[in-house]
């Protein structure tokens, strides 16, 4: 019984082996592929959310510097704008200073040094992760608004990274529940094949046993066509060819007691004959 149970747990320690590296360095592999393709996407998707916030302020922008419209219409514009991409837009003057914003609050400080802005100022669309003013870590983008290849201003799209790293965390949760079923599935078929393995060596080692101790019938089912099915269909054998021997050895016994049987009776008879009878000397001889 030890030796089976050894043999039974190192075949399941090298089914849990190889499910905890494979599984687990297949989802780990794939899980940061996930992530970055999240990630990549998210900041492709915020730059050309830029182009278009850009493209769809240029009318009214163009209006306040050719013709002294209201700035009315501008802030209105980024707060419908704002509502439909889910971030917070600033526009900016083509120098880089906060000019309107999303919220009705113009922010303070100096945006021309950002690299989204400087990147902007150059008609380039980069993206750029780091902290707010609240220290709350943000996605920056940005793309100049032009009119003739001139500059009239730069929006600026500012979107807390908590949304991409909560679909991020969605998506791993997706993939180890998909593993955690995969894994307990292939746990199962692993004791499913280990015990298959193992039962008709328990059988045979309860069968060798029992020969052992003088029970001839014993024989083993021979419904497989494996190796282990080979080595019950070799004990059947082995158990037939010691039962034939032995009935041999029975049939010679009994033939050999049969065939010696008379001679030694007359010899008792003739010996008692000679001890108790008064024979003279040449009856005896």
């Amino acid at each position: 019984m030890e030796w089976q149970l050894s043999l039974r747990w190192r075949l399941m320690l090298t089914y849990v082996l190889l499910i905890v590296v494979g599984f687990g360095g297949l989802a780990l592999l794939a899980g940061q592929q996930i992530s970055k393709g999240v990630m990549d996407d998210f900041q492709n998707y915020l730059n050309v959310e830029a182009l278009l916030v850009a493209s769809a302020l240029h009318e009214s922008v163009e209006g306040i510097h050719e013709y002294g419209a209201g700035e009315n219409e501008v802030v209105l514009a980024l707060m419908a704008l704002s509502a439909q991409t889910d971030a917070h837009l600033t526009l900016l003057d083509k120098e880089g200073d906060a000019w309107l914003d999303s919220s009705g609050n113009v922010p303070p400080g100096d945006f021309s040094q950002m690299p989204e802005v400087q990147a902007a100022k150059s008609n380039q669309v980069i993206h750029e992760l780091r902290n707010n003013e609240q220290e709350i870590p943000t996605l920056y983008t940005a793309a100049s608004v032009t009119d003739n290849n001139q500059i009239l201003a730069i929006v600026r799209l500012s979107v807390p990274a908590a949304g991409i790293r909560n679909e991020i965390m969605r998506r791993w949760l997706t993939l180890a529940s998909g593993v955690g079923v995969m894994s307990v599935l292939s746990l199962l078929a692993s004791l499913w094949l280990s015990s298959s393995l193992t039962r008709p060596l328990s059988e045979l080692r309860e069968s060798a046993l029992k020969v052992a101790a003088g029970d001839l019938s014993q024989r083993l089912h021979e419904t497989r066509t494996d190796e282990i099915g080979q080595v019950a269909s070799a004990f059947n054998y082995m158990a037939d060819e010691v039962q034939s021997m032995l009935n041999e050895q029975r049939a010679f016994a009994s033939n050999a007691s049969h065939e010696l049987r008379t001679p030694l009776t007359t010899i008792a008879l003739r010996t008692e004959l000679l001890l108790d009878a008064p024979l003279d000397e040449s009856e005896s001889r």
